[in-house]
């Protein structure tokens, strides 16, 4: 049964989990672009401004087994702030004496009450901080030495507390640290996968839809051995567009670029979780086509295409990210919320107002951001809002917020 209810859509509620294992995920609103857009651009303000412009969406939704279906129209879309959708968002300043320079761009995850900033780009190191925001130490060690790494491509933290730091882009390594930032362990891992998560022991490599493998997607156990593999690989070479993986208790959410499914993984199975329907913006069966790199560019050219970006959930809300791309260059975002006890999606744009957001967290019964204190600081009515804002000096490159999402207003 289809509901169409505008702005607000029923939907199927999704079972509750409790969060028992964290992973990081490094791709964020915009990074499967990023590099074409700091190359572009000067400053922080112009990325958001031209990546968060208008796209209106509306949707409805039916429920077919275990699977929630959810389609798309152009139209009545809002205009919100964060503030407005989490109305008791708090902020937490990182300090320290020896806290370094973060990038704008952190990721962040938050563990047995420990906050974990991600810096791939300005650092190259993940940064430990205690729930006050006080700094404790930096692990990780960027180079091209036998026991460093890369790229930050993934980062998971198991139940010791120990960071394990994925290095992809064909350099395919695997660094353990402990809490206090030593190196436990050394693990290649073959072929070099896009992305590699390790879980409850299954390890999942996600090769890429433009790679040479049969499958997308591989499952191992401790023992190296294939017990799963997933998504046939098409010839789109489209690995620029990365999958994104999140984590929802035990369960694996995996977040393909080039398909209209998320997919739910668990002890190493795979099923749709939601399927999404973008109407006239669908990937048409031409491109599964396409067969080399101009032919591809030359197509994304003179079409309008939506991409799934990220997809995030805890025990009250989950959050869509999608993006079209027009002559593809120009991306829009609308994101779309789900609050499970209420029932209902509420689709919006990306407002200017919420500039100052970068990176999104939804963890337990609270949703983390990482923002921009200086962005923040340019918004009309933050410092009044965040009076702690006041405190943060000019290289501070970034700070917390957060809201529990039982209170969301949607």
């Amino acid at each position: 049964m289809n509901v169409r209810l505008g702005k607000k859509t029923e939907s199927t509620i999704v079972r509750k989990n409790e969060l028992l294992t964290i992973f990081i995920q490094i791709e964020s609103f915009f990074f499967l672009h990023l590099s074409k857009i700091i190359i572009s651009l000067n400053t922080m303000k112009r990325i958001f401004y031209l990546c968060f412009i208008t796209l209106l969406f509306s949707c409805s939704t039916n429920k077919g087994d275990n699977v929630v279906n959810v389609s798309f129209s152009t139209e009545n879309a809002d205009f919100v702030s964060w503030l407005d959708i989490f109305p008791d968002m708090e902020m937490i300043r990182l300090t320290g004496e020896q806290m370094p320079i973060l990038s704008p761009m952190s990721i962040l995850n938050f563990r047995n009450k420990i906050y974990y900033i991600i810096d791939p780009f300005n650092t190259k190191k993940v940064h430990r901080f205690d729930q006050k925001g006080s700094y404790l130490n930096s692990i990780g060690s960027f180079g091209r030495g036998p026991n460093e790494y890369l790229y930050i491509t993934d980062v998971m933290i198991d139940k010791h507390d120990n960071v394990m730091i994925y290095s992809g882009v064909r350099q395919g390594v695997l660094l353990t640290y402990s809490p206090n930032g030593a190196l436990i362990s050394r693990v290649e891992i073959p072929k070099a996968p896009q992305r590699y998560i390790s879980l409850n022991g299954y390890h999942y490599h996600y090769m890429g839809n433009g790679s040479n493998m049969d499958y997308q997607l591989y499952v191992k156990n401790d023992n190296g051995q294939t017990v799963g593999q997933f998504l046939p690989s098409s010839t789109v070479p489209t690995v620029q567009h990365r999958g994104t993986f999140s984590l929802y208790g035990e369960t694996l959410i995996f977040c393909p670029p080039d398909d209209n499914n998320i997919y739910q993984i668990h002890n190493g199975k795979m099923e749709v979780r939601y399927r999404f329907d973008f109407g006239k913006y669908n990937l048409p069966d031409e491109y599964y086509r396409i067969n080399n790199q101009t032919d591809f560019y030359d197509y994304l050219e003179s079409k309008t295409v939506t991409y799934k970006n990220s997809f995030d959930e805890n025990d009250h809300c989950a959050i869509f990210i999608v993006y079209n791309m027009t002559n593809g260059v120009d991306m829009k975002f609308v994101m779309g919320i789900l609050h499970k006890q209420k029932n209902i999606w509420r689709w919006f744009n990306w407002n200017p107002d919420n500039d100052f957001i970068f990176f999104m967290l939804f963890d337990g019964e609270y949703a983390y951001f990482t923002a921009d204190p200086t962005l923040l600081k340019q918004t009309p009515g933050m410092t009044d809002r965040f009076p702690l804002l006041n405190t943060v000096t000019d290289n501070e490159g970034v700070v917390i917020l957060r809201s529990k999402t039982s209170t969301a207003n949607l």
